[in-house]
């Protein structure tokens, strides 16, 4: 680390009076400590794991989700005619296994963790009959059968505590599939749909009760139903302001209150909803280039949220929720079009996947100013994906480079939002 200008300055001068001294190291330690504080935000991309090796290329990872106790994290992948799910290691770093799923299990849309039944779920957005798919994450096998014949599904949340799953649909007007999960999958699946105009479940939150579904419509469209009255008149929505459309991303923060949805806009606006009472707050437009925000995820713990662009390169936004502010964001050069994202909060890293053919997980370290590491040099194709699918996507995809981070830091010219009334 070298000394600020301020303290190298001192030196040379040889200032002997300690009143002098005294004044100016003050000053160039107030100097260090600002410096601390306009990074201590800062980004940093440890390395890329790439899915196109032997025994299974994994392209376009759309869905994920992570198990910090048990070190892994699974993303759920699309990769021409065929379904699978890769399992990651988190440290350290890279693929452990691959599992190819059954027949018509092809496009891998969303996903939820049941962490204390060791399972995840994961439902697909297939036509005519999509499926919902059970995983064992001990054995990591399927379970069979799945639950099929249903609507093209494009995000999920789970109610651990009453064991009950939910997933919007990708159709028009939208439906909310609730799954009984003690008894996947004999009983079967409750269908609650929606009105005209609330269609393209995008995205999806969960909490105190009630689960949250952004729409991709213009204006986007956020739709709240009571998970204890699952019925039409348990259900209401708020429409957002114009331009505010395609709600392909969401974190929320129950302990305060909120949840923040991504648009599919350029650039990306992140909308702020109050949950009680449930409404808008306000928006908060991204930087310059920082567009599509196509996934998303949060340390509720440090407040802060993390948004990943549908861009080439991606870049992943860090937001400090206290605030509602914009105070830090990564562009990962050879990491393009992030379509998912998990955090590990324990040990502050994300991991953004990439809807590019192979598929790329990018692991962020969340703390750190130190220089990239790490890395392979492989080819990254454009995306190879159905256009239907390109706004559903919640998840992660993956493919590997050189890493080349380029750090943007913002300190007095922080982007704050806009608290304007609904």
């Amino acid at each position: 680390m070298s000394f600020p200008r301020g303290v190298y300055i001192f030196r040379r001068c040889g200032i002997r009076s300690r009143k002098t001294r005294f004044t100016l190291l003050s000053v160039g330690l107030l100097f260090a400590l600002l410096i601390v504080s306009q990074t201590v935000n800062a980004l940093t991309l440890t390395s890329l794991v790439t899915l196109s090796t032997p025994p299974l290329q994994q392209d376009n990872l759309s869905a994920s989700v992570i198990d910090t106790v048990h070190n892994s994290a699974y993303f759920g992948s699309t990769t021409g005619s065929i379904g699978s799910i890769a399992k990651i290691q988190l440290s350290p770093f890279g693929r452990v296994g691959s599992l190819t799923l059954g027949s018509g299990e092809v496009h891998v849309s969303s996903a939820v963790l049941d962490f204390s039944n060791q399972v995840a779920y994961f439902g697909t957005a297939d036509t005519p009959s999509a499926s919902i798919v059970k995983l064992n994450l001990t054995t990591f096998q399927e379970v069979l059968p799945s639950i099929t014949g249903l609507p093209p599904l494009s995000s999920a949340v789970i109610d651990t505590a009453n064991q009950f799953a939910y997933f919007g649909t990708y159709t028009s007007p939208g439906s909310i599939v609730r799954v009984p999960l003690k008894s996947f999958p004999t009983l079967p699946a409750t269908t609650l749909q929606l009105n005209a105009g609330q269609g393209y479940l995008t995205s999806a939150v969960i909490a105190n009760g009630f689960a949250y579904f952004g729409a991709d419509t213009s204006p986007g469209i956020v739709v709240r139903v009571s998970l204890s009255n699952f019925t039409p008149s348990g259900v209401t929505a708020v429409t957002l302001n114009p331009g505010e459309s395609g709600l392909s991303s969401a974190v929320v923060d129950p302990v305060n209150g909120f949840a923040y949805f991504g648009t599919h806009t350029s650039p990306g606006i992140v909308v702020k909803m109050g949950l009680t009472p449930f409404g808008r707050v306000g928006s908060l437009s991204l930087s310059t280039g920082e567009n599509i925000l196509t996934s998303a995820t949060n340390d509720t713990y440090k407040g802060f949220a993390y948004f990943g662009t549908f861009t080439n390169p991606g870049i992943v936004a860090q937001l400090d929720l206290s605030t509602f502010t914009e105070v830090a964001s990564i562009s990962v050069a050879g990491a393009s079009y992030f379509g998912s994202a998990v955090t590990d909060p324990s040990s502050d890293f994300a991991y953004f996947g990439t809807l590019t053919s192979p598929g790329v997980v990018a692991k962020i370290d969340l703390r750190s100013n130190n220089p990239p590491v790490g890395g392979v040099t492989l080819p990254v194709e454009p995306l190879v994906l159905m256009l239907p699918y390109l706004v559903l996507i919640t998840g992660v995809a993956v493919a590997s480079v050189v890493v080349v981070a380029s750090y943007q830091r913002r300190a007095s010219g922080r982007r704050r939002a806009d608290l304007s009334s609904p």
